[in-house]
């Protein structure tokens, strides 16, 4: 279905944003896109050579020079966590592998110290930068919320001092005694509660309430005016009337009494308003009063007054109030930085912290095992009484298994928790019978050092320590049960599983296992098994619950530990059926599981290494760390410590088929490792113990299964393997027979319980790799000598090994996992064979071993042998292959050994080797960084850097490896690299290469001691070349594949970034702000986003080094700068500002030419910016004001570049005739203008409230500029064309200053239109300035306006004085007036909105997020605005009431703060100015462009609301003006008094009781000042424009009929009544006069505020009250632009045309009586007869001769009624306005207006023509309303035609009456009668 036609022509949401988008685009394409010009930086090194003396001579020597201390080379000494390090002495250590290993873990720490380091980040990284601004409490009247207790109380108090007489009295309502009207009723009268108060200037006031109890005064009476009190019988019996000057009012008392009482006190009150108003005061000092007509200074007048306050204003000076501003400031950056991180990502900024390389552990566990305990028990003596234990020793194994990855996942920690009489059944010499056989008497060197450890401590242990990497809940902790070999596992069984509890049982079992221990107590079968979830199911805490409550037996079948896993998978899945199946035994186990305590004592790592903290001797039970598997696709960290364990897993023997030998049923496998095969060897002491035995043995034996030939075995034997291992290290495995039954004769030989059926052995090295996994090995029957030798798979030809039996045919029946934990072996033979041919190239590596081969090497010239065999091409070839099979290695062992392959790789760099190999060396180190990375751990690589590596240069050749890499980097970047994968790499990972090129250089230029040479000689011509052309090759890699790889491109620019920042410490500074340029001139302007991204990164990487400001040479030229006009080009972006101030002037540039791109680019320049000179802020180093100054000093071509774009920074909207409270009324007829309102679109059939009729805007008192139009077109090299209406620029013709102003929207259009003109016909300005090509129209948002204002005030509060007053005295008129309009700009946008405020804020912008603010939060909203955010805000009310209303406090805090200071800098500067530029700013007694724009500043922070604080340093500043610049107020235009007096008068309303003292001050000096400017004569000026001012504020609604205006009025008089040298002058009396008059203006309002909604009687009481001041021309103006506005709101727009009529006519009948217009208001008697009856009636009085309007004051006042009526669509009426307007256009010769003039005519008359024709013009509807009843009063019966708009229903009258009448007497009191019989009264 189609749009509807009028549907199609509504703008959607979202339309405005896509037309400022297009706009953009626009203006974007129309601008020639020309590349930034490059400037070659200052030859920095020669400067500074040339200028040393000067640098060294500055007071601030230390921010223009390089400190020589910036970096130092730390060798920092490596910790240990172990009391000792775990690296044994690698003296006698062959094989480069291992030796780099041990190099690695023991080396300390290379650490290159950037003693600045902390200033080369961000401005949030600075030290103390975190460390938060003291926040001053501000109070701001709009958070002032009056409590009513605290207001009830106040008011008592106040009434016990101040009210003389209260009591109830009834009175008549004004509209009655207006009728005249004799017969009134007590009921028609309302009843009021009455206050007779005393004021503070001693007059006196009536007060009444609704009753005795409510707080808010009803009305005020003046008595000041009281002329007389008489009894009134007419009006009632106790009636009694006061007459005042201007009216009379009646009121009526109870009682005859109370009426006589209430007479006798006001007419006493009479007296003594008679007795002061007659009285001269202080007549004892009239020696010391001057004369009357003498004049004197001010502050010499204010000398002699009485009053505290004004003798304190009497010694105010700039100076003082100056230095008064000063106290107490803040740091404004300090303040601004909480709203800076809101939206910013401050972790993208900061650096990775890198900390030293170390142990790694997951969750921390320590496990005590308490007890075992089984139904089977025995009771045993046990000293003097008998205790129950176990039966026999239990050999107990705890480990943890994963089910998820269905591996093991620790190693088994065997621990003892048997009785001691239990323990003691098994004798030691049948525990040590192994170990005694294999003793040879030697000393045994094989057993590692365990230091002065206890044997005897370590033997009984039973906690240890878990770590557990991945914790997740399906990791279980398997307890294994074994027990002492006894006969089958079933028959031993039968004892634990016995239901029937018999004690005997179990002595029994324990008499028969005493005599079974005494024989093999040495070997164990399995019994039972137990486990439990280490953590909870779903939180994943530690189940700390220490029972294991089910134990099951162990199945012969089911020993391994995939069987053991596929069991606790079923108890996970709680597989009932499966775990039925296996038998429980009675028992239970108890652990205690609980988190690692910090500094846990005692403690032993997994090789027996003490931990700190360690005291001696052990104050606790030895804890063992347990260590962890984890699996190989778990990720890894290097290696850091020494440790070199390997444990063998014997799994299965495969016996079932073996005939050798008759016996081998009970088969035992006992382990050993040796170091020989010679038949005197003996078995290496290496193995780790079981509990009781010592800490290393010689043996270990695995459980023996009873009757079984194939026996599965689970046990796990740990070995330290030595650190020298070599090819005759091998595992031994005995098999033996072991014989379970007991002799029946007696007591045998041992060899009967043992047998011998077989050995099988495994080299640990093969081929240099250590054996791991699984095996499968043959047995043989024997073990002759030199089995080592031997051959399985046959006797070739030559082989002399021995003659081995093998069982069951060579067949492989031993199967054996072997698992190496080592940090110094790898299992990887790349890897290995890599090392190896390493260790050919370096001639130091003899050879250590003591082997044969090694013996040979030993005698021959090692370092000849090596050079030949280097320098030969096959060599080389094959080291490239081991480097190229490299790739194959897993990064997991990559990780691993991270240290000493990365150590290696990058020695061989330097070596002698072809290109060949380092480019091959190239791509592996390619290949391990991306590798790593891409496991998440790129902090290893970060740590290798800082902490690991060393440099290293060529022994031979000399070479570097920062030399070597530039070369072959850049080798690998070329284009001829078909390896895309490998480039994209690189360019991810490059700022791993550049940091260990900048480290070289280091250690380079520190270890040659080549850092103290000219930077120009430190490094070699050709490496400078390598390096520049690296940059470019990366650069170019960057451009060319931003959008194919994103992620690396960016890695490469920010790596490039910060290799170009840190080359500035070492190399030639000249050179690398070349590279600079070099990286900058690759971008073009009009380039993507990313590009922008990228470049504005670096550029903040750049700039954040920490020797900016230094590199920057603030304010350092060669030759002195004599005259303050020579600093002219600091403030311009000249090739020599950009020269000497490279970077500052880069960054700059860039913003200047960013600010033409899309906001995503503009945010980003400006984000640089804000954040550079926000770290320049918050230097420690730079905290001085005069060094600020210096750095803001790189800074000042910002001015010119944010006044360029000032236009940008203001919400532009349509001229519109708006009223509010800021309305400029003037005494000399001086309004506000519209700008050529003919050609702005307005809606044509405008609804209530659509639009506002308002021409005076009180919010500048700028005045025109020029009339003539114009349009952006074919500026440049571009065009915009198609531009709206709204887009057009105009403005008013030159009309006399004295007589015009203009709005701030027409401020814009003019001052745009000269921008526009001056960039035609300059383009450069005296400033400096240099303007755009194109002025930019599309807005800023509110971030962005922000940010650039932020920065702009940052420089003004820091610029230096003299600076400043050098840039103003070169700036054009036009750039001073954009200059001050910044200023009004920044107090607009750092204007503290209110908690209030700032709630509606947040809970708006959470319910909408698509919302966005306002550019420029303006003091009356867009078209529609408030009408649109109240209906949104309305529907979302039930989600807003869910929202908290309290505001963060601290952040209303900060905003507040913020707020004033903005305020104070903005005042420093433009007190600045006023005391400086007098001369400009008196100009035609101030009646110029620069003083109208100053004092809108000044103006503004009363129109705004300021903090308390604030408010009082501009009330000083606003003294100090009218000390200065009388002659423009006093005796120049009346709007800048007016505007002042106006301000100071909502002022006197303020909640804030300072405030209002202050402004009472202000506003007493203004009359005192004018009184003495005139010679003391009068102060008509100011008297005029109070009355006018306060007519204004009272028609804006503003309420001043309280307490608190009344008391200002009272402490205006008391200053007249107190000021000494004033009483015998006509000043006390014409201030109390003026007094009066307001409050008789007060008293005529009062009527107002109760018909405030109920829009017709508001307008009929100002009207009425407009036709009172028919005399009075001013007044009359002003209350009819008041009824125009209530007019406009309510939509009659007719109305309000017709109000702008009359004050046209007013005007012409003005200028009729100075004979200027001769017709006068006559002239408007063909549009309505009415208005010469009503505006003929004036009549000149003393404020007549401070009017001054003008010609062009009626024909503003003409084009606005024409602009009206056409609105209102009363087209036929225009060509009478039109008669009137354009004799004067002809007068003028404005032909262009004359153009206009005629072309809206015409437009006009064919709207007649075309709605004559169709007849459908809508102007009202009307509606006949009749009231009856006693509460109408006079209106009971009258009938009223109600006007109401365009198409209203009875319906919408209807309902909108009766909730007006039923709000104001209630609900059940109106009846609505829509009929039209007859009402019955």
């Amino acid at each position: 279905m189609s749009e509807r036609k009028f549907a199609q022509g509504l703008i959607r949401p979202g339309s405005a944003a896509l037309m400022r988008e297009t706009v953009s685009q626009a203006v974007r394409e129309s601008e020639v896109m020309t590349k930034p010009k490059q400037v070659e930086p200052l030859d920095y090194e020669t400067f500074v050579l040339k200028n040393r003396n000067v640098l060294e001579g500055d007071s601030d020597r230390d921010m223009l020079v390089f400190p020589n201390d910036d970096i130092q080379l730390k060798k920092m000494p490596r910790r240990f966590r172990t009391t000792k390090s775990t690296v044994p002495p690698s003296d006698n250590v062959s094989g480069l592998f291992v030796r780099e290993c041990l190099k690695s873990y023991s080396s300390n720490w290379s650490v290159l110290h950037w003693k600045y380091e902390p200033y080369s980040g961000s401005y949030a990284q600075l030290p103390r930068s975190d460390i938060p601004e003291e926040l001053i409490p501000q109070v701001y009247e709009v958070d002032i919320e009056h409590d009513a207790k605290e207001d009830e109380s106040a008011l008592k108090r106040t009434m016990s001092r101040t009210v003389t007489k209260a009591g109830y009295l009834y009175l008549t309502p004004d509209r009655q005694q207006e009728s005249g009207r004799i017969n009134i009723s007590v009921k028609s009268m309302k009843k009021r509660f009455f206050y007779l108060k005393q004021q503070v200037d001693t007059s006196y006031v009536l007060e009444y309430h609704k009753d005795d109890k409510k707080l808010e005064a009803k009305g005020i009476i003046y008595l000041d005016s009281l002329v007389d009190v008489v009894k009134n019988p007419k009006r009632g019996k106790f009636a009694f009337e006061l007459r005042m000057q201007e009216r009379a009012l009646t009121l009526s008392a109870d009682s005859e009494q109370d009426a006589d009482s209430w007479m006798t006190i006001l007419r006493r009150v009479l007296e003594v308003e008679r007795r002061v108003s007659t009285a001269v005061s202080y007549s004892s000092f009239e020696e010391n009063i001057p004369s009357a007509g003498r004049s004197e200074s001010l502050h010499e007048s204010l000398r002699q007054s009485r009053n505290p306050e004004l003798q304190k204003y009497a010694c105010e000076t700039e100076r003082s109030i100056r230095e008064a501003r000063q106290e107490g400031r803040q740091r404004l950056y300090k303040l601004y930085r909480h709203e800076m991180q809101k939206n910013e990502r401050l972790e993208d900024e900061e650096e990775p912290k890198v900390d030293f390389y170390g142990e790694r552990f997951g969750m921390r566990l320590l496990i005590k095992c308490e007890d075992l305990t089984f139904r089977l028990l025995v009771s045993l003596p046990h000293g003097d009484k008998h205790t129950v234990c176990q039966v026999e020793p239990y050999f107990t194994t705890l480990a943890l298994y994963d089910i998820r990855e269905e591996c093991k996942i620790s190693e088994d920690f065997h621990f003892d928790i048997n009785d001691p009489r239990v323990r003691d059944m098994i004798p030691k010499d049948i525990q040590m019978a192994p170990e005694m056989l294999n003793a040879n008497g030697k000393m045994d060197r094989s057993q590692p050092d365990i230091g002065s450890l206890d044997e005897e401590w370590l033997q009984f242990r039973n906690q240890a320590l878990f770590s557990v990497m991945r914790p997740h809940p399906e990791i279980y902790l398997v307890v294994r049960i074994e027990k002492v070999l006894h006969g089958s596992l079933t028959q031993s069984m039968e004892p634990y599983v016995n239901k029937n509890n018999d004690t005997r049982l179990g002595l029994k079992v324990h008499r028969q296992m005493s005599g079974v221990c005494q024989r093999l107590g040495h070997y164990r079968m399995p019994l039972a098994w137990a486990a439990r979830p280490l953590l909870k199911p779903f939180t994943q805490e530690i189940d700390t619950y220490s029972e294991f409550t089910t134990i099951y037996r162990q199945d012969q079948a089911t020993l391994t530990d995939a069987d053991l896993i596929k069991y606790l998978g079923y108890l996970k899945q709680k597989r009932v059926d499966k775990l039925s199946k296996l038998q429980s035994i009675p028992g239970s186990i108890q652990l205690t599981i609980e988190p690692l305590t910090p500094n846990l004592p005692n403690c032993l790592t997994p090789s027996l290494v003490p931990v700190r903290p360690f005291p001696e001797p052990p104050t606790n039970p030895v804890t063992y760390e347990v260590q962890e598997f984890l699996p190989e696709s778990t990720s890894s960290y290097p290696y850091t410590s020494y440790m070199n364990n390997l444990y063998v897993y014997p799994l299965h023997l495969k016996y079932d088929t073996q005939k050798s030998f008759t016996k081998a049923r009970n088969i035992a496998c006992v382990i050993e490792f040796r170091d020989s095969d010679s038949p005197d060897a003996t078995p290496l002491k290496c193995i780790y113990g079981r509990p009781g035995m010592p800490a290393f043995v010689r043996t270990a034996s695995a459980a023996v299964l009873h009757h079984c030939t194939a026996p599965p075995m689970y046990e796990e034997v740990k070995v330290a393997l030595p650190l020298q291992l070599h090819e005759r290290h091998h595992i031994l495995f005995r098999f033996y027979h072991v014989s379970c039954e007991s002799p029946k004769a007696s007591i045998k030989k041992r060899e009967n319980v043992e047998t011998a059926v077989g050995y099988a052995w495994i080299p640990i090295v093969k081929n240099g790799v250590v054996t791991v996994d699984e095996q499968n090995i043959f047995v043989a029957q024997d073990l002759p000598p030199g089995y080592l030798t031997s051959d399985p798979q046959g006797f070739g030809k030559g082989y002399a090994g021995p003659i081995i039996k093998w069982i069951d045919n060579t067949k492989a029946l031993l199967r054996v996992y072997l698992r190496l934990v080592s940090t110094v072996y790898t299992k990887d033979v790349h890897l290995q064979k890599f090392f190896a041919h390493c260790e050919k190239m370096d001639p130091a590596a003899e050879a250590i071993d003591n082997s044969e081969t090694c013996n040979v090497l030993k005698k021959a010239d090692l370092k000849t042998l090596v050079d030949r065999a280097v320098n030969t091409g096959e060599f080389q070839r094959q080291l490239a292959n081991c480097v190229k099979v490299l790739h194959a290695v897993e990064i997991g062992t990559f990780t691993k050994f991270l240290l000493p392959v990365l150590n290696q790789l990058f020695r061989l760099l330097a070596m002698d080797v072809n290109e060949d190999v380092a480019q091959n060396v190239i791509r592996l180190l390619i290949h391990v960084v991306h590798g790593i990375h891409a496991t998440g751990k790129a902090d290893i690589l970060h740590a290798y850097v800082k902490y690991v590596f060393i440099t290293t240069t060529g022994s031979i050749t000399g070479k570097t490896i920062h030399e070597e890499l530039a070369r072959n980097l850049t080798v690998a970047l070329r284009p001829a690299n078909a390896d895309l994968i490998l480039i994209n790499n690189l360019l991810g990972h490059s700022a791993f290469f550049f940091d260990i090129i900048i480290k070289s250089m280091a250690q380079h230029l520190m270890g040659s001691d080549r850092m103290k040479l000219p930077r120009t000689e430190r490094f070699p011509t050709d490496f400078q070349f390598r390096v520049q052309t690296l940059v470019q090759a990366i650069v170019q890699h960057i451009i060319s594949k931003y959008k194919e790889n994103g992620t690396e491109t960016h890695s490469a620019n920010v790596g490039l970034a910060n290799f170009i920042k840190r080359c500035f410490t070492f190399m030639d500074r000249n050179f690398v702000l070349k590279l600079v340029n070099l990286y900058m001139e690759k971008f073009s302007p009009g380039g993507s986003k990313v590009l922008y991204e990228y470049k504005f990164e670096f550029l903040r990487i750049v700039c954040a080094y920490e020797h900016y400001v230094a590199l920057n040479l603030p304010m350092v030229r060669p030759n002195a700068i004599r005259n303050i006009k020579e600093f002219y080009h600091e403030f311009t972006l000249s090739d020599d500002f950009r020269k000497h101030h490279f970077l500052s002037g880069l960054l700059l540039v860039e913003l200047k030419y960013a600010m033409r791109e899309y906001r995503d680019t503009r945010k980003l320049a400006i984000g640089v910016l804000r954040n550079q000179l926000a770290k320049h802020a918050f230097d420690d180093r730079y905290a001085s004001r005069r060094q600020q100054s210096k750095v803001v000093s790189l800074y000042l071509p910002f001015l010119g570049i944010v006044l360029e774009n000032v236009n940008r920074l203001i919400l532009q909207q349509p001229p519109q005739m708006t009223s509010s409270h800021s309305s400029a009324i003037f005494a000399n007829g001086d309004v506000s203008s519209v700008v050529d309102l003919s050609h702005i679109s307005m809606p044509s059939t405008p609804q209530r409230g659509s639009m506002v009729l308002d021409p005076m805007n009180r919010s500048s008192t700028l005045p025109n500029l020029g009339k003539e139009q114009v349009l952006l077109s074919h500026v440049g090299a571009g065009s915009l064309s198609n531009m709206t209406n709204a887009s057009s620029l105009s403005n008013v013709s030159d009309r006399s200053s004295a007589s015009s102003t203009s709005t701030l929207q027409e401020k814009d259009v003019g001052e745009m239109g000269d921008s526009l003109k001056n960039q035609i016909n300059h383009q450069r300005s005296p400033s400096g300035v240099q303007l755009s090509q194109v002025i930019r129209y599309d807005k800023l948002n509110r971030d962005e306006v922000r940010d650039l204002l932020i920065c702009f005030l940052y420089i003004l509060e820091n610029i230096s004085a003299e600076l400043l007053l050098g840039w103003w005295q070169n700036c054009t008129e036009t750039e001073l007036l954009n200059f001050f309009k910044l200023l009004e700009l920044c107090l607009e946008n750092f204007r503290y909105p209110g908690k209030k405020s700032l709630f509606m804020r947040q809970a708006f912008v959470e319910n909408n997020p698509q919302q966005r603010a306002l550019t420029l939060p303006s003091r009356k909203g867009p078209p529609g605005g408030p009408i649109r955010a109240i209906s949104t805000y309305t529907e979302r009310t039930t989600v807003l009431t869910s929202i908290s209303e309290d505001v963060d406090s601290h952040t209303a805090l900060l905003m507040a703060n913020v707020s004033s200071e903005v305020g104070l800098i903005i005042l420093d500067t433009v007190t600045l100015f006023t005391s400086n530029f007098k001369a400009q700013l008196q100009l035609n007694n101030g009646d110029n462009t620069l003083m109208y724009r100053l004092y809108d500043i000044h103006l503004h922070y009363l129109q705004t609301g300021q903090s308390e604080t604030l408010t009082r340093h501009v009330f000083a500043t606003f003294r100090c003006f009218i000390n200065s610049y009388p002659e423009a107020l006093f005796e120049g235009s009346a709007q800048l008094c007016g505007s002042l007096i106006y301000e100071v008068l909502r002022s006197c309303n303020s909640k804030l009781q300072n405030s209002r003292a202050d402004a009472c001050a202000l506003l007493y000096l203004l009359m005192r000042s004018n009184f003495e400017y005139t010679g003391r004569k009068n102060f008509t000026r100011v008297h005029l424009q109070t009355i006018i001012s306060v007519s204004q504020l009272l028609g804006e609604e503003v309420p001043l009929n309280n307490a608190r205006f009344q008391e200002s009025l009272s402490n205006i008089n008391n200053y007249a009544n107190h000021d000494k040298a004033q009483q015998l002058t006509p000043f006390p009396g014409e201030v109390k006069d003026l007094t009066k008059r307001i409050r008789t203006v007060l008293m005529a309002t009062a009527q107002m505020k109760e018909h405030e909604s109920d829009p017709e009687m508001l307008v009929d009481l100002q009207y009425s009250l407009a036709n009172s001041y028919a005399s009075t021309p001013e007044l009359r103006r002003t209350w009819l632009e008041n009824m125009a506005r209530i007019h406009c709101k309510n939509g009659n727009l007719s109305e309000a045309a017709q109000c702008y009529v009359h004050v046209a006519a007013l005007v012409a009948e003005y200028l009729k009586r100075k004979e200027i217009f001769l017709d006068g208001c006559s002239a408007f008697r063909s549009i309505s007869p009415n208005i010469e009856l009503d505006e003929s009636n004036m009549k000149e009085d003393a404020g007549m001769d401070d009017i001054q309007y003008t010609e062009d004051t009626l024909l503003e006042k003409l084009e606005m009624c024409a602009y009206g009526l056409d609105q209102a669509e009363r087209w036929e009426m225009m060509g009478q306005v039109y008669r009137l307007i354009i004799p004067l256009y002809e007068k003028q010769r404005n032909f262009q207006a004359l153009a206009d003039a005629y072309q809206r005519l015409h437009v006009a008359y064919s709207k007649v023509v075309d709605v004559m024709r169709r007849g459908m013009r809508l102007l009202g509807t009307y509606f006949k309303v009749v009231f009856y009843g006693q509460y109408f009063e006079l209106d009971d019966g009258k009938e009223f035609i109600y006007k109401e708009p365009k198409v209203t229903s009875l319906s919408e009258i209807s309902e909108r009456l009766r909730n007006l009448y039923s709000e104001k007497y209630g609900q059940d009191t109106v009846k609505l009668i829509q009929d039209s019989n007859d009402v019955s009264t």
